[in-house]
């Protein structure tokens, strides 16, 4: 099972680069359960907003896009359900935002018939590959390096392999499942990644992600800045941060906290941790 099992139903040609978003993508999807609705949408492989909702593909849809909708412009888009009449209205017609790529298990037919109005869109589906993930997974990580290839197992097992709360404050089931969500957003977000995220009645969404800095602190801060310049400040005080960063001082936890970060997630590995 892999990508040869897709079906292109409308579009342009898949191209290299697309392929490239497309495996991005459906190992994101693959990251999270199919249990809610979760979009996804990315560029050059990175995410540039994630939202999970308990009961409505379209709110789920909305808070992806409005994470960043810069980036999102031009973007590779994914849902984990069958994608609904309401959410192409919401691309086509009422946002009328330019889609590279739009993957879902399935589309209904009215759904179909709004999307191919953009016949540049490639629409793609994917059917049950979700429920093949063990599957998918018992092949090679295999990369070309210039004179051969390197190969290696695919990055994944359970994200947390032990949990270690270590501050004062403890965290509820809530805001563990908050930061974990934070997390498996930044461990696809290009090195050194930050990702503020914030929980709602219904669900989880990203707020800011900072992607591809040297600079643990940098990566906090520009994940802030974008976060305020999209419209989400307030969200900002008592949201919940990811990054795949340990931190040897503490500015990047300052930086996250002087933002109004509650709570902070991070692989550790300092030497100073303790």
């Amino acid at each position: 099972y892999g990508l040869h099992n897709l079906r292109k139903l409308s579009g342009k040609e898949i191209s290299f680069n697309n392929y490239l978003d497309i495996d991005s993508c459906m190992q994101m999807l693959l990251d999270f359960s199919k249990e809610h609705y979760l979009t996804a949408i990315l560029k050059h492989t990175s995410p540039n907003g994630i939202a999970i909702d308990k009961t409505e593909q379209l709110e789920s849809v909305k808070k992806a896009f409005n994470t960043d909708p810069m980036s999102a412009f031009g973007g590779i888009w994914g849902v984990n359900k069958e994608l609904t009449a309401n959410v192409a209205d919401f691309i086509v017609n009422k946002e009328k935002i330019f889609v590279e790529v739009l993957l879902a298990p399935s589309f209904e037919q009215e759904a179909l018939e709004i999307l191919k109005q953009k016949e540049n869109m490639r629409i793609i589906e994917y059917g049950d590959l979700l429920d093949k993930r063990e599957e998918i997974y018992k092949n090679p990580e295999i990369r070309g390096v210039l004179g051969g290839i390197i190969v290696q197992e695919y990055d994944y097992k359970p994200i947390i392999k032990e949990w270690n709360v270590v501050s004062k404050m403890q965290v509820t089931e809530v805001e563990k499942e908050a930061l974990i969500f934070a997390y498996k957003v930044s461990k696809w977000v290009k090195s050194n990644s930050a990702c503020f995220v914030q929980i709602y009645n219904n669900g989880i969404y990203t707020i800011g992600i900072g992607a591809g800095q040297q600079s643990r602190v940098h990566v906090v801060k520009l994940a802030a800045q974008k976060a305020k310049e999209f419209g989400h400040q307030d969200e900002l005080k008592n949201s919940y941060m990811g990054t795949d960063s340990f931190f040897p001082f503490p500015d990047g936890l300052e930086a996250a906290v002087d933002v109004g970060a509650k709570a902070i997630i991070n692989p550790g590995g300092s030497i100073r941790d303790e």
